[in-house]
Formats: structure tokens, sequence, C-alpha cells
């Protein structure tokens, strides 16, 4: 989380550090999984771990395509869901 930290006002990376500040962040994989097929989040964790979801639960879920840091952070979305494009740069 620190790369969210300290981001330039504005940046993709400040307002998704903002949003992080006001929700309670869920402990369990399966409860963030949760919120992304029902409310207006993305998943962001390990690369490997989102390509799993991905690959076990293709019917909902996509990756972006874009690894968010040289980390190995990636986000997974809904696939249905209208912000997806926000998220990807394909």
């Amino acid at each position: 989380m620190l790369q969210f930290q300290g981001a330039e006002p504005g940046s993709a990376s400040a307002q998704i550090w903002d949003k992080l500040k006001t929700i309670q962040l869920p402990v369990e994989k399966d409860h963030a999984l949760q919120m992304v097929r029902t409310q207006k989040y993305a998943f962001m964790t390990d690369e490997s771990q989102l390509e799993y979801v991905a690959a076990t639960d293709c019917a909902d879920f996509v990756t972006t395509g874009y690894v968010f840091n040289t980390g190995g952070l990636a986000f997974a979305v809904a696939k249905d869901k209208p912000y997806l494009h926000e998220f990807s740069y394909k």
C-alpha cells in the first residue's frame, strides 16, 4: 500500500489511496471477491493469485492485463461492470 501513499494529487494512485482510507478492507479473499461481484470494487493482490482467480472463476472475473507496479500487483474486476475500462490499459 505504500506505493499509494504520497502519490501525486489527482493521480489514479492518489484516488485509490483516498478510497482505501474510507472503506473497511476485507480480511479474506472470498469476502473481497464477493465485494467485486456485488459492488463497485476491484480486488488488488499478487498477480499470480489474480491469474488463478480468473482461471478458476472465468465466468465472473477477468484480470485487466496490466501489472500495476513492479511488485506484481494487478487488479481483478467483475466482467460485467462498466468501470472495467478504468483499470485496463488494453
